[in-house]
């Protein structure tokens, strides 16, 4: 199956992991808590019919260093998909700041 170049993110689902726990998301940008810098960050995504498209890996401690990911990665039935991911601080409680990560992916 060739996937048409004009295929709308929100057709996609997003399925990351890190260590065990797992967040998912339909459309294309997914933002959420590191809950360990040890654990690789696992990104799968689902086209409309529920069939894995891509998959890929990371060094959640690299990335944390570099502080933001920004490249092409070809799609396992052609086509590539943009992807970038950026770390940055979100306070979400009054005493304190917990990373959160923001992942937006673009179909080219």
């Amino acid at each position: 199956m060739d996937l048409p170049s004009c295929l709308p993110l929100s057709c996609l689902t997003l399925k990351v992991a890190i260590g065990k726990t797992e967040y998912q998301a339909v459309g294309g940008q997914l933002s959420f808590p590191v809950v360990s810098l040890r654990e690789n960050l696992i990104i799968v995504i689902l086209d409309a019919e529920g069939k894995e498209i891509l998959r890929t890996e990371f060094r959640t401690l690299l990335l944390l260093e570099q502080g933001h990911w920004d490249n092409f990665f070809p799609l396992k039935n052609g086509g590539s998909v943009h992807m970038k991911l950026q770390f940055c601080w979100v306070m979400e409680t009054e005493s304190g700041f917990a990373f959160k990560w923001y992942i937006n992916l673009l179909l080219v």
